[in-house]
């Protein structure tokens, strides 16, 4: 099945109101972006080990843009994302002084991790699947 939503792990996806909605699932040891810019957000998902973190999207995505310049960034976490790695991200983060805060993923009771985003409601979503096909639950950031 193809789902149109689901960012998949070292991709993104450009929510905007014609294509709002955009998830990410299986967060361990990744770290998710939401970059939140004047005319759109961003959903990233960044293949974060122990030892290593790919960014070549992270650094393509959060240059200057006059035309549509970044807000404020949302950090999630997998409860096995490394601390170093985030240092990184908040260091280039900070250098370009741009705001951001740090949430941990959204977990079920089955111990599903997602973080799901709709940018026309500015809502944000714990998402599981049912019979392969996406359940959005409605949740708010801590």
């Amino acid at each position: 099945m193809d789902d149109k939503y689901l960012v998949g792990l070292d991709d993104y996806k450009v929510l905007d109101e014609e294509n709002p909605i955009g998830y990410t699932r299986d967060i361990h040891s990744c770290i998710v972006l939401l970059i939140h810019r004047e005319k759109d957000s961003i959903l990233l998902h960044i293949e974060s080990l122990e030892s290593e973190i790919y960014l070549d999207n992270f650094l393509e995505l959060i240059k200057v843009d006059k035309e549509n310049p970044i807000k404020d960034v949302d950090i999630f976490l997998g409860k096995y994302s490394s601390i170093g790695n985030l240092s990184i991200i908040k260091f280039i983060l900070h250098k370009l002084n741009i705001k951001y805060e740090v949430y941990d993923v959204f977990v079920n009771r089955s111990n599903e991790t997602s973080v799901g985003y709709n940018y026309n409601t500015k809502e944000y979503y714990m998402v599981r699947m049912d019979k392969g096909k996406p359940n959005f639950t409605r949740k708010l950031v801590k």
